[in-house]
């Protein structure tokens, strides 16, 4: 197979093998064939598939049905393994990301060390797919197997473009949620140093 023809380490093929076992048996991508349904079958199906991704995200809480399946219909599926960053401090950014299962490490640099602890049913990324901030502000890596949803700028833009009703509230809560999540980090880190 190719990971033998490019003589990979067998370290790294075990890696390998690992990622797409978790992802083949793990997925909870949307199928295409979703996409074919009648419009009020496809609404239904979206909401009963991720209502647990709905109702735990204060963003998507008061929306519309036709402006939520729209979001779930363009997510996209993200795997990562033990240690996989999602990102890292000072990349461009443009989407946001759920956290459907596993857990992930906030870091805001190697000098100050882990910043958060975010679990299921968590996001992140908000200021970037908002045009908050083009840059990543911290690093995010998995403490361990992961799977997420990625919600990219364009893909909100264009459901917004649709929805104008959502557009006002979506970006309200975005900003009070980086807002609550600075301060509460601030908090933990002087919890940290005196304790």
């Amino acid at each position: 197979d190719f990971m033998h023809q490019e003589n990979l380490p067998l370290d790294l093929r075990f890696r390998t093998r690992a990622f797409f076992e978790y992802g083949f048996f793990n997925s909870r991508d949307i199928p295409a064939t979703v996409h074919e349904l009648s419009a009020s079958l496809r609404t239904e199906v979206a909401l009963h598939l991720y209502n647990d991704l709905i109702t735990t995200v204060p963003f998507f809480r008061d929306c519309g049905k036709e402006f939520l399946t729209e979001i779930i219909l363009r997510l996209k599926a993200q795997t990562l393994s033990p240690g996989d960053y999602l990102y890292e401090e000072g990349e461009y950014g443009d989407s946001m990301y759920f956290l459907i299962k596993g857990s992930v490490e906030v870091e805001v640099d190697a000098k100050h060390g882990v910043f958060a602890e975010l679990r299921e049913g968590s996001y992140l990324g908000e200021t970037c797919v908002l045009g908050l901030s083009e840059v990543r502000p911290v690093s995010v890596r998995a403490m361990n197997w992961c799977n997420l949803f990625c919600l990219t700028m364009d893909a909100l833009e264009d459901c917004l473009a649709h929805h104008p009703e959502a557009q006002v509230h979506f970006r309200r809560l975005a900003v009070q949620a980086t807002a609550e999540k600075t301060v509460q980090g601030a908090i933990e880190r002087l919890e940290q140093e005196m304790g």
